[in-house]
């Protein structure tokens, strides 16, 4: 590259009125499942209806990332520029092979796209998998899954030539509808649209490229395409049992939400015994924010909804003053003092009610399906202790241009979450078909949530089958389950169905399990299912792999699955162990996908297997695998399934404390 904003490009067509740049990392969605080829096919489609001739729209494409294309266009070559229009799609420019996971990448292709096609309007797609404020945006395959932070996003935009704002800016990929993706993107576009979710592999339904063309009437040029990538999407995922999300960002509006989200955490308490009771509050309250991302069955997620975590965050800062408010402003504030900082009730209200305001004039739309709870429109970092990464992605997250007074509460929440100390938690007794354990007082502060967890010890190794709420902490302090022997599952399997999330009635699960579609790999993955007054007998949600990607399934026939089972690791002292926890079980044969070969022993039927060979990365035991024949028959139905005599349950339980890690007290055997 050439110069301090790189290579200049000649032109090769008349100024139009469209340019979209379409960063396209095509990594496995597009070498595994040709999801890339089938986005540009319905692009092509999108841009002949809207300009036959092809003058008025270029799409410019940078199309790189995937160890093979299945696209037609790209068949013989790995990394390759083209211009797609109403008239065809160009010849491939091949280029060397380029790493989409750094910044001067991005910047030559920017320069490129806006040189050579030069229009009245620009847009830019990020096209790829998106893992969110630690992780960015991005896989290249050709590169060990190189990945642009979002350090490295905001380089790329700075480094190229085009230094006006684009007229819109959209990420097609998982959890990028982020505050902070907004923070960084401040001066670089009028509107911004993404998902603060999981996206399904499909993705954005790219009819919307037919709003590109010269409309009739006159209006922001952004703020028409971003309401028609909504519509289309909406569209496309009408009547799919999953959940999608996705919202269009005014961008000049962030300033006044800024304002006022730095002036609530202004009023927080500071770095003292106050900020150590808002913590602990913060963390029992954890399991009604609802989050995104999950990665695993046992972790909390780390990227919140903002509305609804800033909501809890008040509550848990100043709780007596806001038990006597009423925040939706139908009542008269209280003039009582709360407790840190002496924030009124009636400031406390007036702040809210602006920083709501300011958040509504920012988010000018959303497209929401599947909720219970209908998501805000952006997420927002939250670390969880039990993320043994979360004092390497708290420096990450230090040094995003955002909101200091926010990153300062999160260095600070990191201190809390990684403060040493075991709790001496007391072993379990049986008693009247209960298993209970007493905690005293100064511990029952600690707890968030507890969980009568039941396990089984088997093939020399013991693991979880159960974690549900159904606990009670009676007056003379003890902790109280009852003991069950029938469990949910699916067709005559038992699965290990981990309760992460209740509130208002509706009560949701995830369970591990490994996944597999006709025609792919095995995957482990999260099982999401909820219960609710309306739906007592649960149901299936999705599907989500445990690595953050733009794949979200619904479970269909043909599909397979095997429940998996959490493994206890012994740790010494006060009849504690850990859950997850590496023990030194052998390490069996793996694929190139790191999945264990051993699971197409299980689906040609050889049972039963060597202990050994049913211990999956030395954290699951692997049931038997489930085959969805027949929906229509009630495949995908949860049922009870009554445990069968022979091995002994255990009952125990799991605590979650006000830190976000998980214990398991110790266990009371009991026939079935």
């Amino acid at each position: 590259m050439e110069g301090s904003k790189g290579k200049a490009y000649p032109q090769q067509a008349e100024r139009g009125y469209s340019t979209l740049l379409l960063y396209l990392d095509g990594s496995d969605l597009e070498s595994s499942y040709g999801a890339a080829g089938d986005d540009l096919e319905e692009i092509g489609k999108a841009v002949a209806q809207a300009d036959p001739e092809g003058r008025d729209i270029h799409i410019v494409v940078e199309a790189g990332g995937a160890s093979q294309w299945q696209y037609s266009q790209m068949e013989d070559c790995s990394y390759g520029r083209f211009c797609m229009t109403g008239a065809g799609v160009s010849e491939v420019t091949e280029l060397e092979m380029r790493d989409m996971g750094r910044a001067d990448t991005l910047a030559d292709f920017i320069n490129y796209g806006t040189q050579s096609y030069p229009a009245e309007h620009y847009g830019l797609i990020f096209w790829n998998h998106g893992a969110g404020q630690i992780e960015g945006f991005g896989k290249d395959e050709n590169f060990g899954y190189s990945a642009l932070s979002l350090l490295e996003l905001k380089e790329g935009l700075e480094l190229s030539a085009y230094q006006e704002p684009f007229d819109f800016i959209g990420m097609d990929a998982c959890l990028m509808g982020s505050l902070e993706m907004v923070s960084v993107l401040q001066g670089k576009t009028e509107y911004f649209i993404a998902s603060e979710e999981l996206e399904p592999q499909d993705g954005y339904d790219y009819s919307w490229v037919e709003s590109l063309k010269e409309p009739e009437e006159d209006g922001p040029y952004g703020k028409r395409a971003g309401l028609a990538m909504l519509e289309s999407f909406a569209g496309c995922y009408r009547g799919e049992k999953f959940r999608t999300t996705l919202a269009l960002v005014d961008m000049g509006s962030y300033g006044r939400f800024h304002e006022a989200f730095d002036r609530l955490v202004s009023i927080l308490p500071a770095q003292d015994a106050d900020s150590e009771r808002m913590y602990q509050e913060l963390g029992r309250l954890r399991g009604q924010i609802q989050g995104f991302g999950q990665q695993g069955a046992e972790s909390m997620p780390e990227q919140v909804d903002v509305m609804d975590f800033l909501w809890h965050l008040l509550e848990a800062a100043f709780p007596k003053t806001f038990q006597e408010l009423d925040m939706a402003g139908a009542q008269e504030a209280s003039q009582e003092s709360g407790q840190a900082g002496q924030v009124s009730g009636e400031d406390l209200q007036e702040l809210y009610q602006e920083l709501r305001d300011a958040y509504g004039q920012m988010i000018i739309k959303k497209s929401c399906s599947g909720y219970t709870q209908e998501p805000s429109g952006m997420n927002l970092y939250l670390p969880s202790g039990d993320n043994s990464q979360i004092r390497t992605d708290g420096r990450i997250y230090q040094a995003l241009p955002f909101c200091e007074k926010y990153q300062a509460f999160t260095e600070n929440y990191i201190k809390y979450l990684t403060a040493g100390g075991e709790i001496p938690w007391q072993e379990p007794l049986q008693e009247d078909g209960e298993v209970k354990a007493e905690i005293p007082p100064s511990q029952q502060d600690e707890i968030a949530n507890a969980y009568g967890a039941v396990s089984v010890s088997q093939d020399g190794c013991t693991y979880l089958i159960s974690a549900d709420g159904d606990t009670v902490l009676d007056q003379s302090g003890y902790l109280k389950a009852p003991m069950e022997d029938t469990f949910w599952g699916l067709k005559g399997q038992i699965l290990c169905l981990i309760e992460n999330y209740t509130r208002d009635g509706e009560t949701e699960y995830t369970a591990p399990i490994l996944y597999k579609k006709e025609g792919s790999g095995w995957a482990k993955c999260n099982m999401r299912i909820r219960f609710s007054e309306d739906c007592p007998d649960g149901e299936v949600v999705q599907i989500e792999p445990y690595e953050i990607s733009k794949q979200v399934y619904a479970l269909e026939a043909g599909d397979a699955l095997i429940p998996l089972y959490p493994l206890f690791g012994q740790e010494g002292g006060n009849g504690a162990e850990g859950i997850g926890l590496e023990k030194k079980y052998p390490q069996i044969e793996q694929d190139k996908e790191g999945v264990s070969l051993v699971q197409e022993k299980i689906a040609a039927g050889k049972e039963p297997l060597p202990a050994e060979n049913r211990i999956y990365q030395k954290e699951y035991y692997m049931g038997a695998k489930i085959t969805m024949e027949d929906m229509q028959a009630g495949d995908g139905d949860l049922e009870k399934i009554k445990w069968q005599a022979g091995t002994k349950l255990q009952y125990g339980f799991l605590i979650r404390d006000t830190k976000m890690e998980l214990h398991y007290l110790g266990s009371m055997e009991r026939s079935p």
